[in-house]
């Protein structure tokens, strides 16, 4: 019996054992179960955290994106504008230039409209005095007491000037003298022309070539609005001399003067030869 009832206990124990084990092992597996959910809610959390980490750098990247087309684009705005305001600061400049060039062609087309004028105005008094419709006074019969009698004169200058340089020396030598006696008195009394004689210009041993340059020069000043630059007018006076020496050769005989202009204005350098003399 007594080992009847040692046996009857240790099959309790065994069961007890058993039953023990059966619950720490439920106790185990109910643990890991809950070990395996909250691995997995923490994984879900990281995840969702991640996606979160992940969405908030993607819309970040996007506002970048967004800020940066934003940025080009302003730039681009504003080197158009810029571009269009330098286009139209060159236009108007262009425009300015245009007007500044129109009335420059305006005041060179009065200006040559009035030399016209004058000039055509010139030449109708000349007609008159030639004719003798104006004043019936021979050369040596005009007047030359005041800017009036020297202006009204002038195309008269321009006729006798021109006589002067076509008319071979050799003909008409009395209307000549007198011609050049008018020229002189009119050239030496002039309000308006004032000729400069200077030496190496003016051929001063041939009266003829020097009342030739004298005439030059004074047609020269007339035509051009009274022109006070000496050396235009010096320039179309040597001009005018040696044309008349160059027609006049044979009779005049060779002046070494004459020869020299001849040979600057063969060079080409007659202008620059002329205002070095001044």
């Amino acid at each position: 019996e007594e080992r009847g009832g040692k046996k009857i206990c240790r099959e309790e124990e065994i069961a007890k054992e058993k039953k023990k084990d059966k619950h720490e092992l439920r106790r185990k597996k109910q643990e890991t179960q809950e070990n395996t959910i909250k691995r997995q809610e923490e994984e879900k959390k990281k995840l969702k955290t991640k996606e979160q980490e992940k969405e908030k750098e993607e819309q970040e990247l996007k506002r970048k994106e967004q800020e940066t087309l934003e940025k080009a684009i302003k730039k681009r705005e504003e080197e158009k504008q810029e571009l269009e305001t330098k286009k139209q600061e060159m236009q108007d400049n262009i425009n300015k230039k245009r007007e500044e060039i129109e009335r420059k062609r305006k005041v060179r087309n009065d200006e040559k409209e009035e030399n016209e004028q004058k000039n055509k105005q010139r030449k109708t008094e000349g007609k008159e005095y030639e004719s003798g419709k104006h004043l019936k006074r021979t050369r040596q019969q005009q007047k030359l007491e005041n800017a009036e009698d020297y202006k009204e004169t002038e195309q008269l200058v321009l006729n006798s000037t021109e006589w002067l340089w076509k008319t071979p020396i050799s003909e008409n030598p009395n209307k000549r003298k007198e011609i050049n006696a008018f020229l002189m008195k009119w050239m030496s009394g002039s309000p308006t022309v004032s000729i400069e004689l200077v030496s190496g210009i003016v051929p001063l041993d041939c009266a003829d070539c020097l009342m030739s340059f004298m005439s030059g020069w004074t047609k020269y000043s007339l035509e051009n609005d009274y022109s006070k630059d000496k050396v235009e007018c010096a320039v179309a006076g040597a001009e005018n001399a040696i044309e008349f020496y160059k027609k006049n050769k044979s009779e005049l005989g060779k002046n070494s003067d004459m020869e020299k202009l001849m040979k600057q204005q063969k060079k080409g350098k007659l202008k620059k030869y002329i205002k070095s003399k001044f």
